[in-house]
């Protein structure tokens, strides 16, 4: 009679029950996770085809200079106007043309009460006064309307 060791029956057992077990799984189909796990195969292993590409850069190199651009152009156009704002806070209120018109009528009858006025007096008088809240020449636009009339 042949004489095996009890380690060398264990490991013979083991491995045929592995074997069957594998076998087995090759002619029925098995719920289990482990026998159902599939593996990805590259192209070269699924008999497809290996395609180098060239990218063309330049299209992206132009559109992140366009973006850049931009934010450049954003940022200078916020400090601009913190810059204005800044200054803006300094300057007297501006008066609108109407309220400006109304202030030189009535700087008018006071310079001229019935005489005939005179356009260069009158333009003197309203620039040296109404100077801080509107500009030269809308000044004298309107000096020279009111005269008109």
């Amino acid at each position: 009679m042949l004489k095996f060791s009890k380690i060398n029956i264990l490991i013979t057992t083991l491995l045929s029950i592995i074997v069957i077990f594998f076998t087995i799984s090759n002619f029925t189909e098995f719920e289990d996770e482990f026998v159902n796990k599939k593996i990805n195969l590259g192209l070269d292993l699924q008999g497809g085809s290996y395609l180098l590409l060239k990218i063309d850069n330049d299209p992206v190199i132009i559109k992140e200079l366009q973006n850049k651009a931009i934010s450049l152009r954003n940022d200078l156009k916020e400090n601009e106007e913190n810059e204005l704002s800044i200054l803006e806070s300094y300057l007297p209120d501006q008066i609108n043309e109407i309220e400006l018109e109304q202030k030189i009528n009535q700087l008018k009858s006071e310079l001229f009460n019935n005489e005939k006025p005179n356009i260069g007096i009158l333009i003197k008088n309203a620039i040296s006064k109404f100077n801080s809240v509107s500009d030269n020449g809308t000044i004298s636009k309107i000096c020279r309307k009111i005269l008109e009339q």
